[in-house]
């Protein structure tokens, strides 16, 4: 059996999967493998574990060094995915952190 690594996030309130599912599946996202909880506890969310080569735009908020260098020469490629992540969620009618949009 293969191993990997993988990244669990604790969530004691709501958490948008299904944004997450689909942003993932336009590679937006890491993919979202499960998640485990309920019942007034806090829920475990299982996602893939993305390495050093990717940038958090936390990082650029709070000024790292590496973050703000790549910035400088990649700031349009951040701007076309984030209009494209609008675009994904948009056409789906889904806001960040939630389910979907009623109409």
């Amino acid at each position: 059996m293969k191993s990997e690594r993988v990244l669990v996030k604790i969530m004691s309130g709501s958490y948008g999967h299904m944004v997450h599912n689909r942003l993932a599946g336009h590679g937006c996202a890491p993919t979202l493998y499960g998640r485990s909880g309920g019942g007034g506890l806090p829920t475990a969310y299982i996602m893939k574990y993305l390495d050093a080569s990717w940038l958090y735009l936390s990082d650029l908020a709070k000024g790292d060094n590496r973050a703000v260098l790549i910035s400088q020469t990649v700031l349009g490629a951040i701007e076309n995915t984030l209009e494209h992540i609008l675009s994904v969620l948009q056409r789906a009618k889904m806001v960040h952190g939630e389910g979907s949009v009623s109409d």
